[in-house]
């Protein structure tokens, strides 16, 4: 066996005995996320890379319920992205997160043709800054895997049928052999529960998703018919009476409008410096919600 054969050997030895303990990152460091799915579970991985090392932050896993587990596989993919930065929120608002993965996760937000769970998904996570990456390599994804596998799932807890021990006794008090008895438990009813809740769930977030999009609708529609409105310098212009200025006693039938007033200075986020007919200037900028044209 060659030195080069020894040293990678040595190499594994090392990395086999020194356990992968987590790391904190610093401020404002970039951080990788790896995603592992399976039937009853889904896990993620945070990593951080140093001197192009990946030692991991934090893990996170959540087994499935019955009606999760009829997810689509990107579903799944998407949800697990979902349960890491609920889990790990103050690290998702904190850092920038790059997703290495080989599917095409952000084009799931822009299909319409998807449920509409996944639309409040995208808009839970869309307040992070969350990167898409190729996943080039393995390395940390196999602790991501690890995870999902040995993740704790529903067959495991409730069984259909289980064996009972029971020994008999004679009326003379000998004791029989003891046979076993197999109970067996009708789980249809709970299925026909399961399978009627997913639809109900199911048919409301439809409504919901058609809620929003009726919604934005209609902004678009009552965008279209507003018009912006503007003042250029020199324009004779009427202010809006504020509460605070109107006379005590006069009630609605007080001005609401006073003026004229003359622009003097256009400034940015549509505000504009007045003043009088006198030419006294008014120290605070006026925003145009407040005025409108004055027609002599």
């Amino acid at each position: 066996m060659g030195p080069e054969c020894t040293e990678a050997l040595q190499g594994l030895k090392k990395y086999i005995s020194t356990p992968p303990l987590l790391s904190t990152p610093k401020l404002r460091e970039e951080l990788y996320l790896y995603l592992a799915v399976s039937e009853q579970a889904v896990s993620a991985v945070l990593i951080r890379e140093v001197e192009k090392e990946q030692r991991p932050v934090y893990y996170v896993i959540k087994t499935l319920l019955d009606a999760e587990t009829r997810y689509l596989p990107l579903e799944k993919l998407v949800y697990a992205l979902l349960i890491a930065s609920r889990k790990l929120q103050h690290y998702f608002q904190g850092h920038t997160i790059n997703v290495l993965t080989k599917f095409l996760l952000r084009s799931v937000f822009s299909r319409v043709d998807f449920s509409g769970r996944t639309a409040k998904w995208a808009v839970e996570l869309v307040e992070f800054d969350i990167r898409y990456q190729p996943k080039t390599v393995i390395k940390a994804q196999v602790l991501a895997n690890f995870v999902t596998e040995f993740a704790p799932t529903q067959s495991t807890e409730y069984q259909n049928s289980c064996s009972i021990q029971v020994s008999r006794t004679t009326k003379l008090g000998e004791q029989c052999a003891s046979e076993a008895w197999k109970l067996f438990i009708d789980t249809s009813n709970e299925e026909a529960i399961a399978q009627a809740l997913d639809i109900a769930e199911g048919r409301r977030e439809t409504t919901l998703f058609r809620l929003v999009a009726y919604q934005q609708q209609l902004i678009k529609s009552f965008n279209q018919k507003v018009f912006p409105r503007r003042f250029i310098h020199g324009e004779l212009v009427l202010r809006k009476v504020m509460d605070h200025k109107r006379v005590p006693g006069e009630g609605k039938l007080g001005p609401n409008w006073e003026g004229p007033y003359k622009v003097t200075v256009v400034v940015e986020n549509e505000a504009y410096y007045l003043e009088d007919i006198k030419g006294k200037a008014i120290p605070q900028p006026w925003n145009v919600v407040n005025l409108k044209k004055y027609y002599q």
